[in-house]
């Protein structure tokens, strides 16, 4: 009888707290305005579930994508498509080789296609094609998450476009947060960190590859979500976090048979998809992490 009392404690414990969330969101969602501080705290503040329905809306709204006023949405969602439409007739008109690419609404572009859109939205125009750019790597791979989550790829873009942005903003400085991802290591294993700095391996992380892709090149699409909710809501920082666990939970013992120079094996290591479960394990000690370490 005390297991099962156990067992209903813990479920209610752990499913109430979920209902609660989901509900607070779809009540926010629909307020005549959309306040949006309140929905961006809840981001940040809880952790939604992985298939949360209005998880896009929610983004799109924080994103300055979706108009906060829900009788507006229509027509903001048109000036998007109107906008894209534009952008991508210019790259027909720029790069020849795009001018037989069609675009209807329910296809996808190349991913060379997207990338030239977003270049041009930037003001940027280039002469050369650089198919190594790590910039274009980065945005592609966020891009490529988003399509399979957007309701088509016109959204995907957009959400794309924002979310790039808000990683590689200049006013971040990403260098800024591999400066705090090393300082964090060091903290959260001394031992480690040391033999990264002894081994000569620490200044050869892929940290700006990671932050600048907000992870979309490790976590599984299922799992990635979950963390751009901190980044959209507005604590980019929590990257750093998740970086310093993915070091310290998911490879130390791996690193630590490494020998020392040896960049490929590391990179190799560092490279490797996460699976489900990996990265459930490693969200949650992230987040905890990142409470713990709030003033």
């Amino acid at each position: 009888m005390e297991v099962k009392t156990n067992f209903r404690r813990n479920y209610i414990n752990k499913v109430l707290p979920v209902i609660e969330i989901t509900e607070q969101l779809d009540t926010m969602i629909m307020e005549e305005p959309v306040d949006k501080i309140k929905l961006a705290n809840i981001l940040t503040k809880k952790s939604i579930p992985s298939n949360y329905p209005y998880r896009i809306l929610t983004w799109q709204i924080l994103l300055d994508i979706a108009a906060s006023h829900i009788s507006n949405r229509e027509f903001i969602k048109e000036q998007w498509n109107l906008q894209f439409t534009e952008l991508h007739r210019t790259v027909q008109i720029l790069y020849s080789d795009y001018r037989r690419v069609i675009i209807r609404a329910e296809d996808h572009l190349p991913n060379e296609v997207y990338w030239r859109i977003h270049e041009i939205e930037e003001n940027y125009i280039p002469l050369e094609i650089d198919a190594t750019s790590p910039n274009k790597i980065s945005f592609i791979s966020i891009l490529s998450c988003m399509l399979k989550l957007a309701a088509n790829h016109v959204e995907s873009f957009w959400m794309s476009h924002k979310l790039y942005k808000i990683l590689n903003d200049n006013k971040l400085n990403l260098q800024d947060f591999v400066t705090a991802a090393e300082f964090h290591l060091s903290k959260e294993d001394d031992l480690l960190y040391k033999y990264l700095i002894n081994c000569k391996l620490i200044d050869s992380i892929p940290f700006r590859e990671w932050f600048s892709c907000g992870f979309s090149n490790i976590f599984p699409q299922s799992h990635i979500y979950r963390i751009w909710d901190k980044v959209i809501g507005g604590l980019p920082k929590f990257l750093v976090f998740i970086a310093v666990c993915l070091l310290v939970h998911s490879h130390r013992d791996e690193l630590m048979r490494l020998e020392c120079h040896d960049i490929d094996g590391f990179l190799s290591i560092l490279n490797k998809k996460l699976d489900s479960n990996q990265s459930d394990i490693l969200y949650e000690k992230a987040e905890n992490s990142f409470r713990n370490k709030l003033p």
